[in-house]
């Protein structure tokens, strides 16, 4: 698959995500954010940055207008390139997070969403099925795969 067409499909999957949040969680007291928005984690007392691709936040502690660092979910689309790091490292700093109830990983490449809660221990979910649902517990969201995966 060309680059050009990767980064589009990442951006539209990521794009749906964000629609089918907002739609559902609309006047709820949470903010959605795509992208632009940094998450700052406290390790080892040195700061650390990333830039997941979905966060969804809803702790007043967070006061800062460029930062998060009380996240609720945390949603990162899979490339190729990345998936390892998303996978290790991510996974190992964000389960870290006192506030993350969910991570997220998306696949770009197929229809599969891996879903790690904290409530399971951060067992893997796995949903691969156009008709089967991802579905966000700690606030009871669900979106159906295919609207998900809607290029």
């Amino acid at each position: 698959m060309p680059l050009a067409e990767t980064n589009c499909d990442h951006n539209v999957i990521c794009q749906n995500l964000v629609i089918a949040l907002r739609s559902q969680l609309s006047g709820k007291a949470r903010q959605i954010f795509m992208g632009s928005v940094k998450l700052r984690l406290r390790i080892a007392n040195e700061d650390m940055f990333y830039y997941p691709d979905v966060i969804v936040a809803s702790d007043r502690r967070d006061t800062d207008e460029y930062c998060v660092s009380f996240p609720q979910v945390l949603i990162e689309v899979l490339s190729p390139e990345i998936e390892h790091f998303d996978r290790r490292e991510k996974f190992s700093s964000y389960t870290q997070i006192e506030s993350l109830e969910e991570y997220i990983l998306v696949a770009q490449d197929q229809t599969e969403v891996t879903v790690f809660r904290r409530a399971t221990n951060w067992r893997p979910e796995v949903a691969n099925q156009p008709s089967q649902q991802l579905r966000i517990e700690s606030f009871g969201f669900a979106v159906p795969l295919s609207d998900i995966y809607q290029l």
